[in-house]
């Protein structure tokens, strides 16, 4: 959170925090900068709502939004897009493992 809020200060307009799915609140989704309509709905790194016009622009205001965009979305890349966990495991080269 701390390092959003610094890239935000920092002119950033793009900020997105999804490794904390549901913990960060409107810093999973992508916002237009210029009128702040939703554009990018998420949870973690799973794409809930899309809403960009065909040619990648902001459905309220016609702002250009960088990036490559589809004329509608077509699903995740992946087959099972990536939620982190609350808790995963370390394996050392002793084979060891941590919890964190």
């Amino acid at each position: 959170m701390r390092a959003a809020e610094i890239g935000r200060k920092s002119g950033l307009r793009y900020i997105y925090a999804g490794n904390l799915p549901g913990e960060v609140g409107d810093l999973e989704n992508t916002r237009c900068p210029n009128c702040q309509q939703l554009l990018i709905e998420r949870h973690g790194y799973l794409i809930t709502g899309y809403h960009l016009t065909s040619n990648g622009c902001c459905p309220s205001c016609a702002a250009r939004i960088p990036g490559r965009w589809a004329s509608e979305f077509q699903g995740q890349i992946t087959a099972h897009p990536y939620v982190p966990r609350t808790r995963c495991s370390l394996f050392s080269i002793l084979g060891s493992s941590l919890s964190i």
